[in-house]
């Protein structure tokens, strides 16, 4: 809950410093939002139905992917105030990195879901038997 909070608060406070790919601060405003929303629908049973966690999760998903091209297609912009490519470090470098480990994150996810069907359907195999 902390990334997204921080996410929020880096896009809102450099929303005008990236001239160059202003996607950049509203990737971390959505996508730090769509982040808080997905973990209140897992924390607020109400709201903890399939198709709303699959809808947001995908959201996230592929905010996240669209952020990674509009990011990577921007690598080392000019950090200089006057350049013409150019966007702020911090903001930058922030961005950068987040999207990193947020992938990082994401395989670690995947992995450990996977793992956990595969020794679901392995126990209820051998329980039938």
């Amino acid at each position: 809950m902390i990334l997204p909070l921080i996410k929020i608060i880096f896009g809102a406070r450099y929303v005008q410093d990236c001239p160059t790919n202003d996607w950049l601060p509203r990737y971390m405003l959505i996508g730090g939002f769509l982040q808080i929303c997905f973990v209140i629908i897992l924390i607020y049973k109400p709201f903890r139905e399939p198709f709303v966690l699959t809808a947001v999760g995908l959201a996230v998903f592929i905010w996240m992917i669209i952020a990674s091209i509009n990011i990577f297609v921007e690598w080392k912009p000019d950090f200089f105030l006057g350049g013409w490519r150019y966007c702020n470090k911090n903001l930058f470098y922030f961005t950068f990195f987040v999207s990193i480990a947020e992938y990082i994150i994401c395989s670690v996810l995947i992995v450990y879901i996977c793992t956990q069907f595969a020794y679901r359907k392995e126990r209820d195999t051998v329980s039938l038997v």
